[in-house]
This record gives C-alpha cells, structure tokens and sequence, in this order.
C-alpha cells in the first residue's frame, strides 16, 4: 500500500512539474492581473514559448514601444529566493539591449548593456530646452552589476558611452567626439563622472544624485582651437577661466 501511494505521490509531482515546465505563456499573459493603469497602458503582441523560455514579438507601453523581447528564467534561482532572467530585446536599427535582471528583496541586475540612438533620448526629455539642439550619435549603456537601494542603489558598476557624439546648435555644430561617463554609487548617491575631449572642446566633471532628489554637477570646460568663433564669444557667460583656461561648470536643482 506505502508503495502505491509512493509511486501515485511521484507521478502527481511530476505531472505537476511536466505542466508547469510546458505552460505557455499566452497563457499566463491572458489571465495576468495587472493593476490600473498598467492593465490599459501595456500591450502585449505575439506572445509564444513558455514561462521558462519565450518571446513578445512587440511590447508597447503607452506610446513607447520594442520589439522582440525574448526572455529566458533561470528555475535554479527559484530555488534560491532569487529569481532572474535573461532578458534581449530590440534590433540593431532601433533601441536594443540585453543582460540579466532579478528580485532578491530589490530590483538588482548584470551585465546589462542598452544601445539607443542619441536623438532618440533627446526627444523623450521632459522638459523643454532654452535653444533648439539636435544631436546625433548612439548611445551605449553598459552595467556590470546594480542592485536597487533607497531610493537610487546600494551599488552600481557602470559606464555610459556617446559614440560619434555632436550637436547641431544655433551657434553652429559641435563636434564632442566620445564623451563617457563612469557611474557609481556612493553612500546612496547616483555618481557619475565625465570625460569628453575633442578638437573643438574639452569637458570634465562630477555630477552627485542625492537621496532627497537635489542634484548637483561640478565642472570645467576647456575650448579647443577647432571651438566656433561665435561659440567663444560666449564662453565668459560661464566665468572667469583659470591659469589653464578653463571655465568653471556648475549646475544643482531638484528632480
């Protein structure tokens, strides 16, 4: 009698774990209760494969959109309290990026990396900008590892590049080359340190967000014998330079 009930025990669990490991994730998407106004925002097309391992052919959020995210959930993670999965999505012509998310009490990821194209970014700014700017280049994000604190991170290990970086201002084009920024946390506070040099211009500087929301950036400019006439002429708006010729940089506010 133990044996049968043994033997009925077993094939009851791995039935269990057969339906779980083959449920589609139409499925779940289907009946998936999201919370408003998440349930009228978020649109989910070509949803195929399972929750273990499956893809969205477009996912929209409002009107943002991206194409082709494809996940795959690590089940040795639940087993640790830790769930994650690998996440890719996008294409080489639009917004793409890849990595590793999770949830261990906290968002965290790792070796994350987003490409998007400068232009992109900078039309999605909230507020509006004192002079008509347009920029070009792409945009690289690259994270080793993150973890989510109160309210920005407990670390962070990251670097942002602007490849092929230039902006198209009223007075004339400016030529910025690769500008990159180093990002950190530091006590709770989202750091992160520039460096940019080109023909035209040379800037350095620190930028610190703090807990409460104020930010503050720390900075000098250095114009370069390429820099526009017309864009020199308005460099002592930002200053007295010192010995080097350098103009100082600061700029603080709240988010």
């Amino acid at each position: 009698m133990k044996q049968r009930l043994l033997i009925a025990t077993l094939f009851v669990v791995a039935y269990i774990l057969f339906l779980l490991a083959t449920l589609p994730a139409a499925l779940v998407v289907r009946y998936l209760p999201l919370p408003a106004p998440l349930n009228t925002l978020l649109t989910l097309e070509g949803v195929s494969g399972t929750i273990w391992r499956g893809q969205i052919a477009r996912l929209q959020y409002a009107s943002e959109s991206i194409s082709l995210l494809r996940w795959e959930l690590n089940g040795w993670s639940l087993l640790r309290l830790a769930p994650e999965v690998s996440l890719r999505f996008g294409d080489r012509n639009s917004v793409n990026g890849q990595g590793v998310v999770g949830w261990q009490g906290a968002l965290f990821g790792r070796d994350v990396t987003l490409n998007l194209p400068a232009a992109w970014l900078l039309s999605r700014v909230p507020m509006p900008l004192p002079f008509a700017l347009t920029i070009s280049g792409q945009l690289q994000l690259k994270v080793d590892q993150f973890a989510q604190g109160q309210p920005w991170c407990d670390n962070l290990y990251g670097n942002l590049d602007w490849y092929q970086a230039s902006a198209d201002t009223p007075a004339g084009k400016l030529d910025l080359a690769d500008p990159a920024l180093t990002l950190n946390c530091l006590d709770s506070k989202l750091v992160a340190e520039l460096k940019q040099s080109s023909e035209m211009v040379q800037t350095i500087g620190r930028a610190e967000l703090q807990p409460n929301g104020q930010y503050l950036f720390q900075g000098s400019l250095k114009p370069g014998p390429a820099l526009p006439e017309q864009m020199k002429q308005g460099l002592p708006l930002l200053g007295q330079p010192d010995s080097q010729g350098r103009f100082p940089l600061r700029y603080q506010g709240q988010i």
